[in-house]
């Protein structure tokens, strides 16, 4: 079995140099699985994808994010059947850990 996302988007931070730096991002790409994306059985789905995000950067190379994310399928597909006259869509949320390895040539604030 393969699987592959790809998603290719753009990130708005909208305070990048804080503790607290909310952001915005929006894209598309796909859903490739050998076996069927979703409940379907088509191996290849396109989507939109858009999220929105919170991170705490707890240390210069440490931060702590929680963010919401939504997949509108360019299919009715995803679930296995075509119902109504919508596309599928998908939401989630996620918490993580993101670790920087270059160092920040500006120097912060808060720090």
């Amino acid at each position: 079995m393969i699987i592959l996302r790809l998603v290719i988007f753009l990130r708005y931070v909208f305070l990048p140099y804080d503790k607290f730096t909310p952001y915005l991002s929006v894209g598309g790409g796909f859903d490739y699985n050998t076996n069927g994306v979703g409940l379907s059985t088509d191996r290849f789905m396109p989507k939109i994808k858009g999220s929105f995000g919170l991170e705490y950067m707890v240390r210069k190379n440490l931060g702590l994010s929680v963010s919401s994310g939504w997949n509108y399928y360019l299919s009715d597909r995803f679930d296995g059947a075509r119902n109504g006259r919508y596309n599928d869509a998908s939401w989630g949320i996620s918490v993580g850990m993101k670790f920087y390895f270059l160092k920040l040539k500006q120097k912060v604030a808060y720090f």
